[in-house]
């Protein structure tokens, strides 16, 4: 009975590590998978960068994009007119 046991256990063990070694597979398979598509970015930013600064120009359109949703989440933001002084500008009644 003892034998048939410890035959079982060797059984599951044998599959564990077989499923150890192809998680291990898979796991460096997508790190060579990102490292090539972090390559090929890497690649086509330099190549827009020569092209022109139409890429530079949608970056900081994308940083202004993602600073606005920031601040309009803020409660401590107060917008003010950028055309000078505030009171200035109220209406007068």
């Amino acid at each position: 009975m003892q034998a048939i046991e410890q035959k079982q256990v060797a059984q599951q063990m044998a599959i564990r590590q077989t499923y150890m070694v192809e998680k291990a597979k898979q796991e460096k398979l997508a790190e060579v998978i990102i490292a090539e598509g972090e390559t090929e970015a890497g690649r086509l930013i330099a190549e827009a960068y020569k092209d022109g600064n139409e890429f530079l120009q949608l970056r900081r359109i994308e940083a202004a994009r993602e600073i606005a949703r920031y601040l309009a989440r803020s409660r401590n933001v107060v917008y003010l007119p950028s055309n000078g002084n505030v009171l200035m500008s109220l209406p007068s009644n």
